[in-house]
């Protein structure tokens, strides 16, 4: 590479400029930025349709396990039914929302609807502050394991 002349530089820096009109990119950073929101409105919007509808096969799952036991056969193969169409919806969240699939496990969204369940029987407890819950902790006697 041979040296560059001042001259030589104000020449390429006016040829960049011309080839790189300020409006013209300004416009296509915009448009990018608006696409950008646009994607992200739309993947908010399958994130919460993907999480009602687990939720909705989640409920089902949990009713047809307190069918009887008379129907045990008939129940096993609706159940392998309802865990395959939500598997797939599963599939589609962690390509949506990687980050947070493991939220919407069966497994995990069963203890979220335990929780619920206890704090709605009055099995939880609220501390105001950090020094409240340690104290709370401190009176829990220890087992070993």
């Amino acid at each position: 590479m041979s040296a560059l002349t001042l001259a030589e530089a104000r020449r390429q820096a006016r040829q960049m400029a011309a080839q790189a009109p300020e409006d013209e990119f300004a416009s296509r950073a915009e448009a990018v930025r608006v696409l950008s929101q646009e994607v992200e409105r739309r993947r908010s919007e399958a994130i919460n349709l993907f999480a009602d509808t687990l939720r909705q096969f989640d409920t089902l799952i949990e009713r047809v396990l307190a069918l009887p036991e008379d129907v045990a056969a008939e129940r096993e193969v609706l159940l392998a039914e309802i865990r395959e169409r939500r598997a797939w919806v599963y599939a589609r969240m962690r390509e949506v929302n990687p980050d947070q699939a493991w939220f919407w496990t069966e497994e995990w969204q069963r203890g979220e609807r335990q929780a619920d369940r206890d704090i709605a029987a009055g099995k939880a407890h609220r501390f105001e502050t950090d020094e409240e819950f340690f104290t709370y902790l401190e009176q829990i006697p220890y087992a070993h394991p």
